[in-house]
């Protein structure tokens, strides 16, 4: 969305600034952090303004337009809210309710802005869990986020960045080790793996510097 003082942003090797944005627009898909904008509007209203791409200046959405609304809604089990407005949701369903909006525009790239942020547990593992089906379908997945183990949980691959310049870029098991972590945070970190009833599970612990762990 800005413009770079060095360097380009492509898609599939062309600069997204040759793009019209018409374009660019259909085949990548923007999720901002969760904020209560566009209250007064129901869920499958809001999740409708994804077709905006697809619909003619001065034109209302048709039927194919209200069909990919509904099947981005039924994607991610959100059909029995359609009717309800967007500020009776909770946090986590109005998180969904963006992401569906941005997939009811059937991009081939989505990318979210800190998509688990303010929201509790639960319902940072359903975000989680359904970005990671939607990569699994196909669909290329970039997010930023401040919980490593995130990254480490669910991401193929990680960009670690830290002050200075310095980044590292690869698989996310590579890049998001606890002496990497420890280094960009200034913490002490380590990679946890451990059994659970569950199945395996990866996290980070992270104690402050100095401290005995």
């Amino acid at each position: 969305l800005l413009p770079w003082k060095s360097g380009r942003t492509t898609l599939d090797g062309q600069d997204v600034r040759t793009l019209p944005q018409r374009e660019l627009w259909r085949r990548a898909a923007y999720v901002p952090q969760s904020r209560r904008a566009g209250l007064g509007c129901t869920v499958e209203e809001m999740v409708l303004l994804g077709r905006a791409g697809f619909v003619r200046p001065f034109a209302q959405p048709g039927k194919h337009d209200r069909d990919k609304a509904r099947e981005a809604l039924e994607r991610l089990d959100l059909l029995p809210l359609a009717g309800r407005s967007c500020g009776e949701l909770s946090g986590g369903e109005y998180q969904l309710v963006l992401i569906a909006r941005a997939l009811a525009g059937e991009p081939e790239l989505l990318v979210l802005d800190e998509p688990e942020s303010n929201l509790d547990f639960r319902n940072q593992l359903r975000v989680m869990e359904t970005l990671s089906a939607l990569a699994k379908s196909g669909m290329a997945v970039l997010y930023n986020t401040h919980y490593p183990a995130h990254g480490l949980r669910y991401a193929d691959k990680a960009l670690l960045l830290e002050k200075g310049g310095r980044s590292a870029f690869g698989p996310a098991e590579s890049i998001l080790t606890g002496e990497a972590l420890s280094r960009a945070f200034a913490v002490r970190a380590a990679v946890v793996e451990s059994e659970t009833p569950y199945g395996p599970f990866r996290d980070v612990a992270v104690f402050s510097p100095g401290k005995e762990g």
